[in-house]
């Protein structure tokens, strides 16, 4: 991702929004790696509430004030 804005000089930003549960308990029991899904993956944990509400505000707040004049 980062190497289209960078090659036309534009900035960017790069959101994760997402639950942290599943992670927080792999990291007690020292298995990210085995047990955390990346994106992509058909395993992915996607949990659409409150994620969506909560990126969706974050994401609009976000470019709001960007777009502010």
């Amino acid at each position: 991702m980062s190497e289209v804005p960078v090659a036309f000089s534009v900035p960017y930003a790069y959101w994760c929004i997402g639950g942290t549960a599943l992670y927080e308990d792999a990291l007690r029991k020292g298995t990210v790696a085995r047990d955390v899904p990346v994106n992509h993956s058909p395993r992915f944990p996607s949990v659409l509430q409150p994620a969506l509400d909560i990126g969706v505000t974050a994401l609009t707040a976000a470019a709001l004030a960007r777009l502010a004049p």
